[in-house]
């Protein structure tokens, strides 16, 4: 058959799994696929199946996007299951050439992706936008993957008509809207760093609740370490907290640039901090901190 025959082994394998991959509450489209699942079933990369495989499949009427979302893309197969399955089929399972039957029902009709009753969603912009078809927002919340991501593309459509360089700023949004919702592979990108993407807000979003975290569990652990180091003073007697600041005198006086400081006092505490801390983690370990006697 002619349609089988512009397909390479590839596309046909693709459009072999798709076709299994039916839903059975909608037979007419299939469930919710991600293109590293796809792409491993029909044993090929993902970066062909994006880029080639789909978008033949697509130009030749087999197949188009009803649906994208986080759980998969959702596809809508325009023929019947034995047709396809004829069309994917290997070469020796056709053996003879046999021609293509002819449709004798209408294709299915794209799932409606929001409710409609003749009236725009309320994120789109009439000012900027006039009333727009409730086919073109079908489209575009159908290629974006969302309402929120379909928000997104007609505001940095707007955005791009007054920033970047001028050779690439928007001239005629709905002409800009019209292209990216034509073509496959169009994508729309603002034309400067000045507009905080969808992406680029949950990535701030979540660096501020690490960051916030982070915060929070080092003022925990300072409180703790605080806490461990009051509790080590009290149970100190007098001769071994006499013995801590004999000790860091001791090892500051016997430094040699401590001769020429006219006052030690800030490196006698600074070392008695010092041995506190390394008598708390020695006392973890079971030993004492020294007394200082009554003949010392």
């Amino acid at each position: 058959m002619v349609l089988r025959g512009q397909l390479a082994e590839k596309a046909r394998r693709v459009l072999g799994c798709l076709n299994e991959m039916r839903s059975l509450e909608k037979p007419s489209y299939t469930v919710p696929l991600g293109y590293a699942k796809l792409s491993d079933a029909a044993g090929l990369s993902d970066r062909h199946l994006r880029r080639e495989v789909l978008p033949k499949l697509a130009m030749l009427g087999l197949v188009a996007v009803a649906h994208r979302s986080f759980q998969g893309t959702i596809y809508l197969l325009q023929h019947d299951a034995a047709f396809l399955r004829l069309v994917a089929a290997n070469d020796d399972e056709i053996g003879v050439e046999i021609p293509a039957p002819v449709p004798v029902f209408e294709p299915p009709q794209p799932m409606p992706l929001f409710e409609t009753n003749g009236e725009m969603p309320s994120w789109v912009d009439r000012e900027l936008w006039g009333m727009l078809p409730a086919e073109t927002i079908q489209k575009l919340i159908a290629k974006a993957g969302s309402e929120t991501q379909a928000q997104e593309k007609l505001g940095i459509i707007v955005y791009n008509e007054t920033h970047g360089p001028e050779e690439r700023r928007v001239r005629d949004r709905r002409s800009v809207l019209s292209h990216y919702l034509r073509s496959p592979q169009a994508d729309l990108w603002p034309n400067d760093d000045g507009y905080e993407t969808l992406a680029l807000r949950q990535a701030r979003e979540a660096r501020d609740r690490a960051l916030a975290e982070k915060a929070l569990a080092e003022e925990a652990l300072q409180a703790q370490q605080d806490t461990a180091r009051l509790r080590f003073l009290a149970s100190l007697d007098e001769g071994q907290s006499a013995w801590l600041k004999r000790e860091a005198m001791q090892r500051v006086d016997e430094r040699p640039e401590a001769k020429f400081l006219e006052s030690r006092y800030p490196l006698y505490k600074a070392e008695e901090e010092a041995l506190m801390l390394e008598w708390m983690d020695r006392a973890a370990y079971g030993e004492t901190v020294p007394h200082v006697s009554e003949r010392d």
